[in-house]
């Protein structure tokens, strides 16, 4: 192994080392002192890794620079870190910090991999975080947490939380708030965030879009553990974590609610990459949404918020809160010695308040529990307090339309006049955003056509020329199902029309406008011969 990856693996093996002597045991009922003030659901919790290979994208070139094969794996390597229920172990060690740190993998090969990362933690955020002290992080390393290494999961089937990181942090940058869920009945887990091609990451569409994957993957997988309920499935994220959380809601209509820590939304930077990207649809947002925030990011307002009009809002703000107060950092400053207040306690009551927030609004969204949502929406309602840790306001979602693939699905099942029905009373009570394309309802409707049926298509082109009347295919759609039903004059009347429209539409290309103009004048031409009884 290279000289720089020693020391990470070395303090963490030492550390584990002690602490298998004298780390006393911790049970559901005793939480760690990292915990603060947090109790603990009625779970011990477990933690595991599960190390896989993604073999539709590489990480590694097959070939070094001299053109010569290169040796093992060239996949794209994904731990999946899980933290779950568990049954409790009197006798079993709780972990400490340096195996969060490393979680040890199960394939050794991708021990290089990890080490990296752990050097990333040690030298990039616990360093810089606590005075470049050699002595403060090999004690952070030391802290004990709630989690037991591979403890046997709780009977049962718990929702997935699956928790998105700062592009720039450890995957365990959480890992009090993913215990303190787990310990309530969730399953919650996580991958490391590591760039397209490079252990770092860079805050580009490219590796967004690399670690959208790797937990898109990770969720895959886990649908199949028995103790994960895939039809209750939720997301949380931190930071630029935010952004990939909602993001990957916005491709997967299965998810059921998204919780994010000091979001992307008030963000310039975060909300371009949002803007500029394929995925990015304010209307796809309509399950609950929590955004907790705290009060340095001077969270006034946000376009990007509002946007989300379908979804139910609850918009928590920490006053004086910074963005260290949504990690597990300020918690871990509150261990150093302070010789000023040398008797205060461990542990981060608004770092903590946020830890609860998440719990009920998981609670309510994932466990469908009428009680915790009426205990979220109290707290909208209360005045605001200066003293509070956290305040909330609640934004309640508005009626939202189909989407475009739920209108497809309705038509297809139902029938045409659905469509129709749901173009009425969602589109012409605001004019500026039409829900269904025209492309894709005229689609539908010669689909009909191909398939006899006449009455369906009539009403797809009926749609279509109510929703677009100034669009010359739709009228020549309604056309051909009045020449298919025989009603030529009727079919006469859209032939024109559609003529009448060609040159001022502009979904028509201009070199096709006259082969279009004169075909039309040829259909026309031909229904209005006489038929031929008529010429004799």
């Amino acid at each position: 192994m290279h000289n720089s990856l020693r020391f990470p693996l070395i303090a963490s093996v030492a550390v584990f080392a002690i602490l298998m002597v004298c780390t006393p045991i911790v049970t559901e009922a005793s939480p760690p002192p990292v915990w603060g003030e947090l109790q603990p659901g009625e779970h011990a919790v477990g933690f595991k890794t599960i190390e896989r290979y993604d073999y539709s994208r590489t990480f590694r070139c097959k070939h070094d620079i001299h053109g010569n094969p290169r040796d093992g794996e060239r996949a794209r390597p994904i731990q999946i870190c899980i933290w779950y229920p568990a049954i409790a172990d009197q006798d079993a060690l709780p972990m400490v910090y340096s195996e969060y740190a490393f979680p040890t993998p199960e394939n050794n090969d991708f021990f290089p991999l990890l080490s990296r990362m752990q050097e990333t933690e040690i030298f990039g955020v616990l360093y810089p975080l606590l005075q470049n002290s050699y002595i403060y992080v090999n004690d952070i390393l030391s802290l004990q947490f709630a989690a037991v290494r591979d403890a046997s999961p709780a009977t049962g089937r718990f929702p997935l939380i699956v928790y998105h990181s700062d592009i720039d942090a450890s995957y365990c940058d959480n890992a009090i708030l993913c215990e303190y869920l787990a310990s309530h009945g969730f399953v919650v887990a996580t991958t490391h965030s590591i760039g397209t091609a490079l252990p770092y990451t860079e805050h580009t569409q490219r590796d967004l879009e690399t670690i959208m994957r790797d937990r898109e993957f990770a969720m895959a997988h886990l649908r199949d553990l028995p103790y994960v309920d895939p039809d209750h499935v939720g997301l949380l994220g931190n930071a630029s974590g935010s952004l990939s959380s909602v993001l990957t809601r916005m491709r997967n209509t299965d998810i059921d609610a998204v919780a994010i820590l000091s979001g992307w939304e008030y963000n310039d930077d975060y909300v371009t990459l949002a803007e500029e990207n394929n995925y990015y649809d304010p209307a796809c947002m309509r399950i609950p949404l929590l955004s907790i925030v705290p009060g340095e990011l001077a969270p006034s307002d946000s376009d990007a918020v509002h946007a989300f009009h379908y979804a139910a809002r609850y918009l928590g703000v920490i006053p004086g809160g910074t963005t260290r107060d949504v990690s597990i950092h300020n918690t871990f400053l509150s261990t150093l010695p302070d010789t000023a207040n040398p008797d205060r306690p461990v542990g981060n009551p608004r770092y903590e308040a946020t830890c609860k927030s998440a719990l009920q609004f998981f609670t309510a969204s994932l466990y469908d529990d009428p009680a915790a949502l009426k205990s979220l929406q109290d707290r909208c309602n209360m005045p605001p307090d200066s003293e509070a840790l956290l305040t909330m306001q609640c934004l309640y979602a508005v009626d939202a339309p189909p989407t475009e693939a739920e209108f497809v699905n309705a038509v297809n099942e139902e029938g045409g006049a659905v469509g129709r029905e749901m173009y009425r009373k969602y589109c012409r009570d605001d004019t500026a955003e039409v829900f269904f394309r025209r492309e894709i309802i005229n689609a539908i409707g010669y689909q009909f056509l191909r398939d006899g049926n006449t009455v369906n298509a009539s009403e797809m082109f009926h749609l279509s020329t109510e929703a677009f009347p100034t669009a010359a295919g739709s009228w020549l759609g309604l056309a051909y199902t009045h020449m298919n039903d025989e009603v030529y004059d009727s079919a006469l009347v859209c032939l024109r029309k559609s003529l009448e429209l060609i040159p001022a539409d502009t979904a028509i290309a201009e070199e096709r406008k006259p082969g279009l103009q004169g075909y039309i004048q040829g259909m026309i031409g031909r229904l209005q011969q006489p038929p031929e009884d008529d010429l004799h």
